[in-house]
């Protein structure tokens, strides 16, 4: 082993045996389950909402069917998920759609109209419950929960993380689940430990792939600038405002925007910031009108929400918002088992970038970084290979 090697591996040494003061804590921290679903832990198995459609009225009275899929497709045509023989049914008359936990009911311009308590609409939320009607045709919609077993997996990567700890076996596991939903997620962790990965991953994974995904750092924004950025402005709605800004929310429609220390959020702007997420209306700064935007919010942090929503420091309702599923990164002390696959991964993209081939990191290196904390996570580790 070169001399440069060998002091590396006496710095690995020395910090895997630095000694640490331990400070007693009167807070005792409550184990809290790597994943969580809807404030559950995944072992109680995974809430697959499925919808029930039945046919009230009209010419098709009796017919009924249960859906588990993200769209429905109400009409005349054949190949719709629930086909109407009701002659003032258009071929392709309205949509059903999940929307996180919600769902819509959306006319898709049919020409006799979709209607909800007498009134047409366009797009409405629809509860349990309700009925609505298409044509001549009077229809209910209700929604059936079933909590399914998810088995850890055995895979030991998930688009640019990797792992083989149970930890983030689970973690890959619910993702398969989750990405090519609408749900909201929420990712914690400490710095360093692969929270943008995660929600890139969840993206990539989705049937958004095609369209933006937008990283907003709610840190990097003091409040005065949060309504701007996010929202855009239009020109001349302040002093140096000399054109119109596109913010967050209308650079990502159709996407996905990751909302990065989410916990550093300005809590007098989160009301309005928790506004734009149920409705999807976005006003310019200076603007006199709103207009759509469809996004899919994934957001991070390093903080307890839970604990900051009892401190006053983040709204209930807002958390509550996000918090559909929680996932926790455990730090790479917590999960030493992946320190070599992580190693030799990083070993592999030096190889790459230098024209190298079959470096290796000596047994006694691997054991003493295995045994050192890393408390810049697995950043730290890839800046050390």
């Amino acid at each position: 082993m070169s001399e440069h090697n060998q002091s590396s591996d006496r710095e690995i040494e020395k910090r895997a045996v630095m000694p640490r003061v331990q400070v007693s804590r009167k807070t005792v921290e409550v184990h809290r389950p790597t994943v969580e679903v809807s404030g559950h832990p995944l072992s109680e198995g995974f809430p697959v909402v499925k919808i029930s459609l039945a046919v009230t009225e009209g010419a098709d009275v009796g017919l009924q069917k249960t859906f588990d899929k993200s769209t429905i497709r109400i009409g005349a045509d054949p190949l719709s998920d629930i086909v109407l023989t009701d002659q003032t049914v258009s071929r392709m008359h309205a949509e059903i759609r999940a929307r996180g936990d919600l769902f819509e009911l959306a006319d898709m311009e049919s020409t006799n109209g979709t209607f909800v308590d007498g009134s047409r609409v366009s797009l409405i939320e629809l509860p349990s419950g309700a009925e609505f009607q298409v044509g001549r045709t009077k229809m209910r919609v209700e929604t059936i929960t079933e909590q399914i077993p998810i088995p850890v997996t055995d895979r030991t990567r998930y688009g640019g993380i990797i792992g083989q700890s149970k930890a983030l076996r689970e973690i890959f596991s619910i993702l398969d689940r989750v990405a090519p939903s609408e749900l909201s997620v929420v990712i914690e962790g400490e710095t360093g430990t692969g929270k943008e990965l995660i929600a890139a991953a969840i993206h990539e994974h989705s049937a958004r792939d095609k369209k933006p995904f937008v990283v907003f750092d709610c840190s990097a924004f003091p409040a005065t600038l949060l309504e701007s950025e996010l929202f855009g402005h239009e020109k001349g709605a302040f002093s140096g405002a000399t054109q119109r800004h596109r913010g967050v929310f209308e650079r990502a429609d159709g996407g996905t925007i990751f909302f990065d220390e989410l916990g550093e959020m300005d809590i007098e702007f989160q009301a309005k910031f928790l506004r734009v997420l149920e409705t999807g209306d976005v006003r310019r700064v200076g603007g006199e009108s709103t207009f759509h935007v469809d996004v899919r919010v994934v957001a991070a942090t390093n903080r307890n929400l839970l604990r900051e929503v009892e401190q006053g420091n983040f709204r209930e309702d807002l958390y509550y918002r996000f918090a559909v599923i929680q996932v926790r990164l455990p730090s790479l002390a917590k999960r030493a088992e992946d320190i070599p696959l992580l190693a030799e991964h990083f070993l592999q993209d030096v190889e790459a970038r230098m024209g190298k081939r079959d470096l290796q990191i000596p047994f006694r290196t691997m054991e003493k970084l295995k045994r050192y904390k890393w408390p810049g996570n697995v950043r730290e580790l890839k800046n050390y290979v």
